[in-house]
């Protein structure tokens, strides 16, 4: 879980990260995250990729190892991540 801010920065939702992506052609870090936001007649379900360097770990940083991890390479290719 992570605290993730909206579009108005005042609310803040805690999200589970869903999956990490670096972009091999800027350097970039970008997280997809997911929580349940209240709606008027029943919660609407979202899913946002948001910069990875926005967010702020909640759990230690074991809770994170088993997030899935992909590189999207120069040439256009993906790759997952394995872990060390």
């Amino acid at each position: 879980m992570v605290p993730a801010a909206g579009r108005d920065d005042r609310r803040q939702h805690r999200a589970p990260v869903v999956l990490v992506e670096h972009h091999e052609r800027d350097g970039t870090s970008r997280a997809w995250v997911s929580w349940i936001q209240p709606g008027g007649t029943r919660p609407v379900h979202k899913v946002v990729s948001v910069t990875a360097g926005s967010l702020a770990p909640v759990e230690a940083p074991d809770a994170y190892a088993g997030v899935p991890r992909r590189v999207l390479r120069a040439d256009g290719s993906i790759s997952e991540l394995r872990p060390s």
